[in-house]
């Protein structure tokens, strides 16, 4: 399946919700008629995704996508996987297997230590340190925000010490005025 089949089949779906929906708000159709459209469309899905994983390489934007809901969503997802498992019946599902191997994931990535930055006050200098490196430079609070903004979107904790004359360390919760 290519990019180009992947997109169609998308916008398929949701052209096909956005008619059922305007029935169903027209009166049309009633919410049972709506939720079998809903549940039949899933099911189209869940075997493209199956034939899709049969043949091809999944596309990382689709795994990604899919890992970002199931880890953002409040779901549970042992049920989750009973559920897809008895939607499959006796078939082998590679849909199962596929979503078991991105659950593993996000429980790795939630357990594995996190990864910290510091940044160190020393008077009119700083100190950055992470992934075992050690920065110095000059700064005031502009220079801190940044390098806090952009390690803790790269997923790492931010931690900051006031570093005294004599070198001890003492954790703060973050810097006031420039240092």
């Amino acid at each position: 399946m290519n990019e180009k089949e992947i997109m169609l089949s998308a916008v398929n779906s949701l052209g096909y919700f956005v008619l059922r929906d305007f029935k169903l708000e027209t009166g049309e159709i009633s919410d049972d008629s709506f939720i079998d459209s809903v549940k039949e469309e899933i099911w189209g899905f869940l075997e493209l995704l199956d034939t899709t994983l049969e043949t091809y390489e999944i596309l990382p934007e689709i795994r990604e996508a899919l890992k970002y809901e199931l880890r953002e969503g409040d779901y549970d997802l042992g049920s989750f996987l009973i559920w897809l498992a008895e939607l499959f019946g006796d078939k082998p599902s590679l849909v199962t297997n596929f979503y078991c191997d991105i659950i593993d994931e996000i429980h790795a990535e939630e357990t594995a230590p996190k990864k910290a930055c510091s940044i160190i006050s020393q008077g009119l200098t700083f100190v950055l340190e992470v992934d075992d490196m050690r920065v110095r430079f000059f700064g005031c609070r502009d220079e801190v925000e940044y390098f806090t903004e952009h390690y803790r979107d790269l997923g790492y904790k931010i931690q900051y010490f006031r570093e005294s004359p004599g070198g001890e360390l003492r954790r703060i919760s973050k810097f006031r005025g420039g240092g």
